[in-house]
């Protein structure tokens, strides 16, 4: 202990610097959280977007399906309808995306239900149209998710570089 004692008092201890360091320090800690948030929510989108894009390619075969003709209770499937619902959920809570993809997400949903009740409806004759707007619409919001989507490699590049 005599031993530490002496090691001190032969520095002189600058102690303008010593409180700056401890402030910050303190603004790093204060920080942290606020990091840990932001960093939650970029996964927490990246997340959402691959969800999003998993249901809109197994809509995508089913719109085109449509687009020739077929009607929508005929040829959708109960995963391609089930596509549709995990989509209207993630519509409710889209944490995390963009102000755009949040609206490309509604209108792409509204679009699927307008296409929905038009099937059920005597509009039938209405749904390769309706079908052919609504596959134009998720295939362009499908390049622009595709577009945001990390891929692996890029991810280890970036844990790395």
């Amino acid at each position: 202990m005599d031993y530490i004692l002496t090691v001190f008092n032969s520095y002189e201890i600058d102690w303008t610097a010593a409180s700056a360091i401890g402030t910050f320090m303190a603004v790093i800690v204060a920080l942290h959280p606020i990091w840990e948030a932001r960093r939650n929510q970029k996964t927490m989108a990246v997340s959402l977007r691959a969800r999003a894009l998993l249901k809109m390619y197994l809509l995508r075969d089913g719109l085109i399906r449509m687009q020739k003709g077929i009607t929508w209770k005929a040829e959708l499937n109960a995963e391609e309808l089930n596509a549709i619902q995990a989509l209207e959920i993630i519509a409710t809570n889209p944490t995390g995306l963009t102000l755009d993809e949040q609206e490309s997400l509604l209108v792409s949903v509204g679009l699927l239900q307008t296409l929905s009740s038009l099937t059920q409806s005597a509009h039938v004759d209405k749904v390769p149209d309706k079908a052919r707007e609504t596959l134009s619409f998720l295939e362009t919001f499908i390049k622009h998710l595709q577009s945001k989507q990390y891929r692996p490699s890029e991810l280890s590049n970036k844990k790395s570089g």
